[in-house]
């Protein structure tokens, strides 16, 4: 381990140029228990999967989410990724490096994903032809043949099209208000990009070429926060990385996610969380049998 009391992040990594599919069986999860479930992780992929049966508790980026039949579920690179328990389940996973993705594919509104939302709950309609789709890309990766590889291609695309238009249903501000989408998502990626550096809400919409009260107006409306509660939330979910994967201090985690104040960093971080940093650490290394050495 650094002096920093730093120490590699587990990042799970990915077939590069590859798109794998496959199908999760029912009692494969069964024998695990919640302190034997993989330990908090990071992947350098995607990850989508379609639920086909039972159910499924975890946290992507320490939201909880329980999902089940019917539902879709899926990890953007470098996520974290913590599962509590899975009961009867079953569906089939889809993974590919962001290299798959051409510009048309990264701005589609399910890549882009501005209210962070990592579950869909599609209809009955685009159930069935996410589920066709699902079965058919595993079946391909299952029987490799001459071409596999380009078929995955083109079925991934149409795969993402799809979930697309399931993601709009339950969030229409990419329908009615695609060029508000567009400002709300740039800057969900200056915040991903600049949230150290920058600590005004000015300097991001500078950035967008619009004025703040704009940015502001226009965050609000649709996400229902702030843009500098926006910011403030993206610190705390680098600062829970930070608790999670390190053995850092409360107060080295408050200077390095860009709290000046470690007393002010606890209240926040307390307010927002019911636990002070510490009590969140040891919530999470009790549940996940992991201590940061």
């Amino acid at each position: 381990m650094s002096p920093s009391g730093k120490k590699p992040i587990q990042i799970l990594t990915g077939s590069k140029g590859l798109i794998r599919s496959r199908e999760i069986v029912s009692g494969q999860y069964q024998e695990f228990q919640s302190a034997k479930f993989i330990e908090p992780h990071r992947r350098d992929f995607y990850t989508f999967f379609l639920v086909k049966q039972g159910h499924i508790k975890h946290s992507i980026d320490f939201t909880p989410y329980t999902c089940a039949k019917g539902q879709v579920f899926f990890m953007a690179p470098h996520q974290v990724y913590l599962v509590d328990t899975a009961e009867d389940f079953g569906g089939i996973s889809i993974s590919f490096q962001p290299e798959m993705l051409d510009l048309k594919e990264l701005n589609l509104p399910i890549i882009r994903n501005i209210s962070h939302d990592n579950r869909v709950c599609p209809d009955k309609e685009d159930l069935a032809e996410l589920s066709a789709l699902a079965e058919r890309m595993a079946l391909i990766f299952r029987k490799e043949s001459p071409l596999s590889a380009e078929l995955m291609s083109a079925y991934l695309r149409t795969f993402l099209i799809c979930m697309s238009r399931a993601w709009i249903k339950e969030n229409p501000v990419e329908r009615e208000k695609p060029g508000q989408a567009a400002i709300i998502e740039g800057f969900r990626q200056l915040i991903n990009q600049h949230w150290k550096e920058f600590r005004q809400v000015t300097e991001f919409a500078a950035k967008l070429h619009v004025s703040a009260s704009h940015l502001n107006s226009l965050i609000k409306e649709n996400t229902g926060k702030s843009a500098h509660e926006l910011i403030q939330e993206k610190k705390l979910t680098e600062a829970k990385r930070l608790l999670v994967h390190t053995a850092l201090s409360a107060k080295e985690i408050a200077f390095e996610t860009g709290f000046e104040d470690p007393s002010y960093f606890n209240r926040y971080f307390k307010k927002r969380n019911k636990l002070t940093p510490l009590e969140f650490r040891e919530q999470i290394s009790k549940k996940f049998k992991k201590t940061p050495e």
